[in-house]
This record gives C-alpha cells, sequence and structure tokens, in this order.
C-alpha cells in the first residue's frame, strides 16, 4: 500500500481568526528573512475562473517546506522559492478546487502571473461538524491516530489538536477516513506544528493507505531546554531515515555514517537470504546532474549507529519525493526480520524499477516505484520533516 502526504496552514485559521492568520504571517516572513536558503521570490494574484473577482485568505505554500503565505484582499501574494526544485506549490481554500503547481529549475516567472481557481460545491454533509463524537467514533479515532502516526518514538508525543473534524465510515472491515479541515498536529518530539490537507485515509487490517499535503511551523519556548531537545529529536530523526541512506548513497559515505548494505532475494517463507555485500558505488550511478539509484535486487540495510526502540511490528514507511509529496508503503515481513541479533534498525527496499532518479539530499523523484519493509515501515507522519531539514536547522 502507497500513502501520500502533503500539508498546508489550516484554512480554520483565515476564515474563523484572521489575527491569527496575520500572526502566521508575521512568523513566516522573520523566518524568511533569516533564512539565506530561500532567495528568490514569486508573486501572483490569486482569480475566480468564472467571475474574475479576486480571491483572498487563501493558503499558498510549498509542500513539505516552512514556507506559506496568504493571498491578501486583491488576491496578491508574494512567496519565497525553496532551493531544492522541483517543487510543489500548493493553493486552498474552502470555497475552491484545490490546485497544485511544480516550479522546475526551468520556472521562468510571468511578468503578471494571474492564476485562476475553480469554484467548488460542497456538500452539506462535508462541512457539518457534529458537536457530540459516539463511542464508534473514539475508537475510530484511536484506529486512525495510531496507524497515521506510526510506532517509533516520535508518535508517542504527537496530538491532533482538531479531531473534531475527522469524520469515520467503515465498510467490509475497511475503515476510511475524511477531514473537514486541515488536520492540526503538535509533534512535541520534532517542534513542529503540522498542518496536514488528508485527501485520502484507508485501513484494512494491517494496510494503511493515505495522502495529504504537509506544511511546517516550528513551535516556540522560551525554555533553551526545549529547542535543545528538538533539534536533538529532529538529528535523531533523520538519521537513519531512507532520505538520509540515499544521501549518503550519494556522498559515498554510507560506511562511516553506519550502514551495512547487502543485496539478497526473499523465500517462499518470507526469509531474507543474503548473497552479498554492496557498496554506494554499487548503486549510485551519476550521469552529468543526475543521480540515479539501481537496484536489481532487493536490499537489506542495518543501521549501525541506532538501536532498534520499538515493537519491530511492520507500519508505514515515509518515502520523500523531490516534487513534494511522500508516499507511504506499508507491508509486512516475519517478526523476525525486522530486527538483527544485535537488536539494530534493519530495513529492506525493494524497487519496482532496477532505475531511479533521486536527488543530491536523497529524495527520490518517483517513491512508488520503491517498496519498504523492516524498520522504515514503522514510520509516519510522526517522523516527517521538511524537505529543508537540515539546511533550515
Amino acid at each position: 500500500m502507497k500513502i501520500s502526504l502533503f500539508l498546508n496552514i489550516d484554512y480554520q485559521f483565515k476564515t474563523n481568526n484572521k489575527s491569527l492568520s496575520s500572526y502566521l504571517s508575521v512568523v513566516l516572513l522573520c523566518f524568511l528573512i533569516h533564512n539565506p536558503v530561500y532567495a528568490q521570490t514569486i508573486q501572483g494574484r490569486l482569480m475566480d475562473l468564472e467571475t474574475g473577482v479576486p480571491i483572498s485568505a487563501a493558503n499558498i505554500y510549498f509542500s513539505n517546506y516552512l514556507l506559506g503565505t496568504f493571498s491578501d484582499d486583491s488576491g496578491y501574494f508574494e512567496l519565497s522559492l525553496p532551493a531544492q526544485r522541483p517543487s510543489q506549490l500548493v493553493i486552498l481554500h474552502v470555497n475552491y478546487e484545490n490546485k497544485y503547481i511544480t516550479i522546475s529549475k526551468s520556472f521562468i516567472h510571468p511578468e503578471k502571473w494571474i492564476i485562476e481557481l475553480s469554484p467548488q460545491v460542497r456538500n452539506l454533509e462535508e462541512v457539518i461538524i457534529s458537536s457530540k463524537k459516539d463511542r464508534e467514533w473514539k475508537k475510530n479515532l484511536r484506529s486512525f491516530t495510531d496507524a497515521f502516526f506510526g510506532k517509533t518514538e516520535n508518535a508517542k508525543k504527537c496530538e491532533i489538536i482538531n479531531p473534531y473534524i475527522l469524520n469515520f465510515t467503515t465498510s467490509k472491515g475497511e475503515l476510511i477516513a475524511q477531514a473537514t479541515e486541515l488536520i492540526v498536529i503538535r509533534n512535541n518530539a520534532t517542534g513542529y506544528k503540522v498542518y496536514f490537507h488528508l485527501e485520502n485515509f484507508r485501513m484494512q487490517d494491517n494496510n494503511v493507505s493515505f495522502s495529504g499535503k504537509p506544511f511546517f511551523e516550528p513551535l516556540s519556548s522560551t525554555e533553551t531546554r526545549d529547542q535543545q531537545a528538538w533539534n536533538r529529536n529532529r538529528k535523531r530523526t533523520y538519521m537513519g531515515s531512507i532520505r538520509h541512506f540515499l544521501k549518503t548513497l550519494i556522498d559515498g559515505s554510507s560506511f562511516n555514517e553506519g550502514y551495512e548494505i547487502y543485496y539478497g532475494r526473499v523465500d517462499g517463507n518470507g526469509n531474507f537470504l543474503k548473497r552479498g555485500f554492496m557498496t554506494p558505488s554499487d548503486l549510485i550511478l551519476k550521469e552529468k546532474e543526475s543521480c540515479f539509484l539501481e537496484m536489481k535486487e532487493m536490499l537489506q540495510i542495518v543501521y549501525t549507529k541506532e538501536t532498534l526502540g520499538t515493537s519491530g511490528q511492520s507500519h508505514g514507511s515515509v518515502i520523500e519525493d523531490s516534487g513534494g509529496s511522500n508516499q507511504h508503503e506499508l507491508s509486512r515481513l516475519p517478526k523476525d526480520q525486522t530486527k538483527s541479533n544485535d537488536d539494530f534498525q534493519v530495513s529492506y527496499i525493494f524497487g519496482k524499477r532496477s532505475k531511479l532518479a533521486v536527488s543530491e539530499t536523497g529524495l527520490l523523484e518517483r517513491p512508488d516505484l520503491i517498496q519498504v519493509f523492516g524498520y522504515w515501515a514503522e514510520e509516519g507522519a510522526a517522523d516527517l520533516l521538511p524537505f529543508d531539514y537540515p539546511i533550515a536547522d
């Protein structure tokens, strides 16, 4: 199963609390002024496709970044560009169809950029939020939260601030979740407030699939120890992740960074049979300015710099792509295949194609073309980091 993730600032803030919208805009502006990573800017106006009327209070952001803004009363917006390209510009408004625009490396900014949004008619059932939640809803919320956050240590320190916006239905043992607004997540482990535009969520037995678009806002604290703890947890989350692993492959530093890489196959009983050891040069192909991951067999990845601190049961894996989305793959291996004898983190990766494009920062262009098992399949929304981490930190 696969899961795509995207985030954004909750439109509840702009429609119900304009002062908070203004505050968030100021916070974002201050961040951009002090962060040299975002040097280039884009400007544009949002217009109603049918009437030509300017659209105000729309959320505009780059998916998976600490980067976003709102359109003003004239529909105007200005936003800094992230260094990583391609990047996905996301435009959300409660009264209009969502708009996603890919900003490529060769993007040429129009002199007068008018972006038209199509009005959408929402069913009354989509916008009604019940004031009462029954026992069945609370049970489904627990199931949703466990699956959505994942099984790592970070998941224990995450909470959904506005769970009342979630509605659940069940059909033939499958749990389906919908959100009437953006899900607001407080991650007390990594120090981010995450705004999650949930597009799809389905869970049946141990298989989970969800999609959405994220936006990150750093938490603030007057306590120095809080910021230090967040920085430690962000680093811990990044180190040993699939994104970190792919970056070390490109840099040729996998062994020094604590990775052991084996290739092999899975037998009829689901056991991984090692056939040999691999080095970064065996897996990375560089052609001009592009990098490719070459996989002809399943890989076993042992990360020796961190021990396995969770149950060892398979869950979901967040795999980030360079275009602004995340793919979440969930599968299962036998329990004895998710740990090594030394209790190190052990993951498995299988390519649906033998050659996959990957950015220098470890982001896959097509994450839907790989499948992940083991420890990486423990991760969920609680383990998401902005694409500009660790650059922005």
